[in-house]
């Protein structure tokens, strides 16, 4: 039989995680392989709420203000782009329904494409997220 090294892995529990996850994390860091790391939906919320100027209270409050909106729907436009939670987990953590934060998101995508400048806003703001995921978690 033959030993593709991977036999030799051994699974440590991390907290949060489970087994089968620490163990394709081990599989891939020793293929070479970039390892995946879920991005805390904390993380993401922080890092809109930083270039909007907006604070979790406000991302996450009760308020209507347009720019809250805007927020949110950049928000629910990057859970759906890099796929790693769910419109119903940033639902829940938003206290929102998952449909007005799909809304959000198709209006999000919809600027994006007619506003140059507001695409590149965004864009921008998905590649800080996975590079600093990915200095900091490598």
């Amino acid at each position: 039989m033959k030993n593709d090294g991977l036999n030799s892995i051994r699974v440590a529990m991390i907290p949060g995680f489970s087994a089968k996850t620490v163990f394709l994390q081990q599989a891939m860091a020793q293929s070479g392989a970039p390892v995946p790391v879920k991005i805390p939906l904390d993380e993401l919320l922080t890092s809109v709420g930083r270039v909007f100027e907006i604070d979790d209270a406000g991302l996450c409050g009760p308020g209507r203000k347009r720019s809250f909106a805007v927020a949110r729907g950049v928000a629910a436009w990057l859970v759906s782009e890099m796929g790693q939670h769910t419109l119903a987990e940033l639902a829940r953590r938003m206290h929102r329904d998952p449909s007005a934060l799909s809304f959000l998101a198709k209006k999000t995508r919809e600027r994006a494409a007619s506003d140059p400048c507001f695409g590149l806003k965004i864009n921008q703001i998905k590649s800080a997220i996975q590079s600093n995921n990915s200095l900091t978690h490598a």
